[in-house]
């Protein structure tokens, strides 16, 4: 399939080298085809032929951002929407990348900037709110989550984000009620099994809550919170193996999380393994012994190395 697409476009900009919509489209097929450098070339051969030219100036800034090279893919977003001020997609993208760049008053004004010129598309609002989740702004959340339900009842990503706002805002019923409904639509949504996870975690009923974590982590969709609930509820349940397991993924995400490193080292004490959990203790106590939100539990493994050691 691609080999053919490619054939065509490769014919085309043969035949009309000095067209800018040819090589475009070949960087489009070069990209499809994870040949991010071939496609950069065409885009920027293109763009030579035709600077107003905002689809490639977009596409471009696509390839950049796929090779980490997130200032010059800002660069290129900004260049396409300084020729086209009402694009969607120029304007969607140039929102993600700022949100991931931590960029958040900027990613909100770019979404804003979306939804006043497409107030009948739901990403916009799903983005705001998802945004605003993340800035604690949960009000703010719920209200644009609910615009995107309205618009798109069916998404599954938007009733998610909907119950991580009602979690946060203490709200549980109805956070439940928003991770069932996203799993009803996506029973493979990970995300959403991790949510599941925290309301039972929080209503006390731990095997459930190691059910649905453990889907989460199945199905992807566990990051290092999700870990590191299932070693706090394993390690209350003394399941000291199954703890430092889950500690451990928490670690290879953030080796200086004190508390990982606490808990990974405590758990390799309670199953015996003294030289390695001794060991576990003095890297916690290298990472944070001058943290004085740790200086209680400082104590605590000093004495214990000590005691370890005695015997």
């Amino acid at each position: 399939m691609w080999k053919d697409a490619i054939l065509l476009w490769q014919n085309t900009v043969r035949k009309s080298p000095f067209k800018a919509r040819p090589h475009n489209n070949l960087g489009k097929v070069y990209k499809e085809m994870d040949l991010l450098n071939d496609a950069m070339t065409e885009y920027k051969t293109a763009l030579s032929i035709d600077p107003t030219y905002y689809i490639a100036h977009n596409n471009l800034g696509v390839i950049y951002k796929e090779k980490g090279l997130f200032e010059q893919a800002i660069t290129a977003y900004k260049i396409a929407l300084s020729i086209k001020p009402d694009s969607y997609d120029v304007h969607n993208n140039l929102g993600v990348i700022y949100k991931e760049k931590g960029m958040l008053d900027e990613a909100e004004r770019i979404y804003r900037q979306l939804i006043k010129l497409y107030p009948s598309n739901y990403v916009a609002f799903l983005n705001l709110g998802e945004l605003y989740v993340g800035k604690g702004l949960l009000g703010e959340a719920v209200k644009n989550l609910k615009m995107a339900l309205n618009l798109n009842p069916k998404n599954s990503v938007a009733h998610y984000n909907l119950g991580q706002a009602y979690f946060r805002m203490e709200r549980l019923e109805e956070a439940e009620k928003a991770f069932t409904t996203a799993l009803k639509l996506d029973p493979r949504y990970g995300f959403a099994h991790t949510g599941m996870g925290q309301i039972y975690m929080q209503k006390g009923f731990a095997d459930e809550a190691i059910s649905e974590f453990r889907k989460a982590v199945e199905l992807g969709g566990a990051d290092s919170a999700t870990h590191y609930n299932l070693a706090v509820i394993y390690t209350k349940k003394e399941f000291w193996d199954e703890a430092v397991r889950e500690y451990r993924a928490v670690l290879q995400k953030d080796p200086e999380d004190c508390e990982a490193l606490y808990g990974e080292a405590n758990g390799l004490d309670k199953t015996g393994k003294k030289d390695e959990a001794i060991k576990h203790y003095q890297g916690f106590l290298e990472t944070c012994g001058k943290n004085t939100q740790y200086s209680a539990i400082v104590n605590v493994v000093t004495a214990r190395i000590e005691e370890i050691k005695k015997h």
